[in-house]
């Protein structure tokens, strides 16, 4: 081979060399740059994130505070201003932090957006919340009898039968009410009241007796007697009381209170006796008077009363369940101081169809009183379903018990029981 050739053959190796080692080269950088753009596109993408959720935050303390603020505002003259400021910011939150906003309610006891794990303190109500209801229903008397002494005014004719005392216990009646609670804004203070009044069907019962009595030598008296009695009970009560929260708020949480209780408690029994009596023969000194006929009218009316007030505590509250439904519960004790009376009214009258026969009219009234103390108890539970958010109707059953802590002389112990349906509505009171 030629010199010539030699050097050209060495040249074109050393050329092929280079090119494969630049090659090499040429891709491992361009592997390079590709690493470093992932690396780069990954930090951006984190700086994102960390710029989004400062922002996040930030915005979030921005809302909470113009939420703070939202009732200073309504209470200025800017304040549809403010709440509408309000409204755009909301509403220019993220779908997910608005989300968690609008979902907040007074019973949320964690917040995420201050870290896993941050304890709330139950929220109170910004404003007041007034509570208006209104309930009726049956009533059930329980508790001592009432008995009517009828007796006889035929006592002297033979084969007369002595008729017993009469069973005039109370027959079911009615009870309505209505009262309301007011929560105090931002407290767990209560100011509540009710009016309450209910009466007993009235019981009545009659007895007719009749009789003949020979006397002889003609002389015939033949008699009728008629018996009416009646019986009937009424009760009204009003409470005032301060309550406060001790477990949870708002709609289900449990509340104790104490106050005064004001309660008068009525009994009305009456009665009514007509004798009527025939005589074929009746000596008025030389005047013999024949078939004359006579009659005698005895009205009774006998009226018992309590008025009293004392101090009452109580607690009532109720369990939300099953969206809608709650379980509601109520109970009150107190003990009443007041004075029991007793009223007697009495008047006879008497006819004949020989006027020198008939007795004259007479009438009187006596009235007797006491001081006493009472013991007065309810309990009452049931179901209720919310309407919607300002409505509520419910059922329930109510036991009501009042216990003369002397004697009944006056005033019986009474427990009336029985159904009730209450109508509930709540406002926002601001």
């Amino acid at each position: 081979m030629s010199t010539a050739l030699r050097r050209n053959v060495s040249i074109l190796s050393l050329v092929l060399a280079s090119a494969s080692a630049s090659a090499a080269e040429v891709e491992d950088l361009n592997a390079r740059l590709a690493r470093l753009e992932r690396e780069n596109a990954a930090m951006r993408m984190e700086n994102a994130a960390l710029r989004e959720n400062k922002r996040l935050r930030e915005e979030n303390g921005r809302l909470r505070s113009a939420e703070n603020s939202e009732p200073m505002r309504s209470a200025s003259s800017n304040g549809a201003a403010g709440s509408g400021r309000l409204a755009a910011d909301r509403s220019a939150a993220p779908a997910s932090l608005r989300a968690g906003l609008e979902a907040r309610d007074p019973y949320q006891s964690y917040a995420s957006a201050d870290g896993p794990g941050a304890y709330k303190a139950p929220a109170r109500p910004a404003s007041g919340v007034l509570k208006i209801w209104g309930e009726g229903g049956a009533i059930w008397s329980g508790g001592d009898r009432f008995f009517q002494d009828a007796g006889t005014a035929l006592a002297a004719f033979p084969n007369t039968t002595v008729s017993p005392p009469l069973d005039l216990t109370p027959k079911v009646g009615w009870e309505a009410a209505t009262g309301f609670d007011y929560l105090i804004a931002g407290s767990p203070w209560h100011v509540s009241g009710q009016l309450r009044y209910g009466q007993s069907g009235q019981a009545s019962a009659q007895i007719l007796s009749s009789g003949r009595l020979d006397l002889g030598r003609g002389r015939v008296i033949t008699a009728s007697d008629t018996f009416d009695a009646t019986y009937q009970e009424s009760r009204w009560l009003a409470d005032i009381a301060i309550g406060r929260d001790v477990f949870g708020t708002g709609p289900g949480a449990l509340q104790v209170k104490g106050g005064l209780r004001l309660l008068d408690f009525e009994t009305r029994a009456t009665n009514s006796d007509l004798l009527r009596q025939n005589a074929s023969i009746v000596d008025v000194g030389n005047v013999v008077f024949t078939n004359v006929d006579a009659a005698q009218a005895n009205d009774g009316a006998n009226r018992n009363s309590f008025l009293g007030a004392g101090p009452r505590v109580g607690v009532e509250g109720s369990i939300p369940f099953a969206g809608r439904w709650s379980l509601d519960y109520l109970s009150d004790v107190a003990v009443l101081f007041g004075v029991q009376r007793n009223v007697v009214n009495s008047r006879s009258q008497s006819s004949a169809s020989v006027p020198v026969l008939a007795q004259p009219g007479t009438s009187f009234t006596v009235s007797t009183e006491r001081n006493t103390a009472l013991f007065n108890a309810d309990l009452q539970f049931g179901l209720s379903y919310w309407i919607n958010e300002n409505v509520k109707l419910g059922g329930s059953y109510r036991v009501d018990a009042l216990i003369n802590t002397q004697d009944t002389t006056f005033t019986p112990n009474r427990f009336t029981h029985g159904p009730r349906l209450t109508v509930t509505g709540q406002f926002d009171a601001r």
